[in-house]
């Protein structure tokens, strides 16, 4: 949603939106390490989680740094260009 509305050049909008992504992102994440943790006590699989999970998405579709370019180019065509960086 956080694309559509950046081409309609509701900049506030795709902020909220693109912020959200990343708050589901971290909240599946969570839950994901809680599992891997909870495999691992069970003897189930003996690796660590990946401290790089953090960057990907499962999907591989799309990632932190992507979601950090979306939110700096909003700010520019806010002119917000201190929140850009």
């Amino acid at each position: 949603m956080g694309v559509n509305f950046f081409y309609l050049e509701k900049y506030e909008k795709a902020l909220t939106h693109f912020n959200e992504s990343l708050e589901l992102k971290k909240k599946y994440l969570c839950k994901k390490e809680k599992e891997i943790i909870q495999l691992i006590e069970e003897g189930s699989i003996k690796e660590e989680p990946n401290e790089l999970e953090m960057f990907d998405f499962e999907n591989k579709t799309y990632n932190i740094f992507e979601h950090q370019l979306n939110v700096a180019i909003c700010y520019i065509m806010l002119r917000k260009f201190e929140d850009a960086f």
